[in-house]
């Protein structure tokens, strides 16, 4: 895969990545846009690349579907292995506290730390006061610098870079079954709707064959438990 420049960030690589991410859920540009609050031609012009990609519509995406910024932005692969169910928000105080804890470590000056990443001092001074939040392509000038992702950046995630290329980010987090009944029930009627005639009456039968076995096994387990409880009773009652 192509590496984007360090400070001409390709908006076409990132957007396919951000269309690969909607496509392999099979939703449209209109559902996206909806379940997202953004216009159908604002995810449009992300995926073409005409856009830079909004950082609102990101943080969605990894918090619907577990999608790591520095995958997104950045074609890189992270484990966040502080993963939780929590839905995560952008907070440039918090921002601005990793950042200074990180200078103050490396008992810098704001001029030294900004030369070092890239930015002005006030640029530094504003990040850290919780006044800015870093745009993506500071960001990654501070990714950098500091060896740091941009999910610990954003969100103070425990990351670890996995090595090698990789096609989809993996940061493990607990589905609701409500969630996944829903997504299951959406994958099964777009299944039925391409299906012809021959192929739905195949799968009649085979879902009316597999209702005849279940029942028959139900009504066994039912007999079994019956005869058990009746057994327990009389040796009960021989005691």
């Amino acid at each position: 895969m192509k590496q984007e420049d360090k400070n001409n960030l390709d908006w076409k690589i990132i957007g396919s990545r951000f269309k690969q991410v909607r496509e392999e859920r099979n939703y449209t540009q209109e559902q996206i846009g909806k379940l997202s609050n953004q216009l159908q031609v604002c995810i449009a012009r992300f995926e073409a690349g005409a856009q830079p990609a909004s950082t609102h519509y990101a943080l969605f995406l990894r918090n619907e579907f577990c999608v790591s910024f520095d995958w997104l932005y950045d074609g890189e692969n992270v484990i966040v292995k502080n993963s939780h169910n929590k839905v995560e928000i952008i907070n440039p105080i918090e921002i601005g506290k990793r950042i200074k804890n990180i200078r103050n470590k490396e008992c810098m000056t704001l001029k030294a730390f900004g030369e070092w990443i890239g930015i002005s001092y006030v640029a530094v001074l504003n990040i850290e006061k919780g006044n800015r939040t870093p745009e993506i392509k500071t960001a990654l000038k501070i990714k950098r610098a500091l060896n740091k992702p941009l999910d610990w950046i954003y969100f103070g995630d425990n990351c670890i870079v996995t090595k090698g290329s990789v096609d989809m980010p993996t940061t493990i987090r607990y589905t609701p079954l409500k969630q996944l009944k829903k997504e299951l029930k959406e994958e099964a009627i777009n299944y039925i709707k391409k299906m012809d005639t021959r192929d739905l009456a195949m799968l009649m039968t085979r879902l009316k064959a597999e209702q005849k076995v279940i029942s028959a096994k139900d009504c066994t387990n039912n007999d079994t438990q019956h005869n058990t409880t009746q057994h327990n009773t009389r040796s009960h009652e021989k005691k």
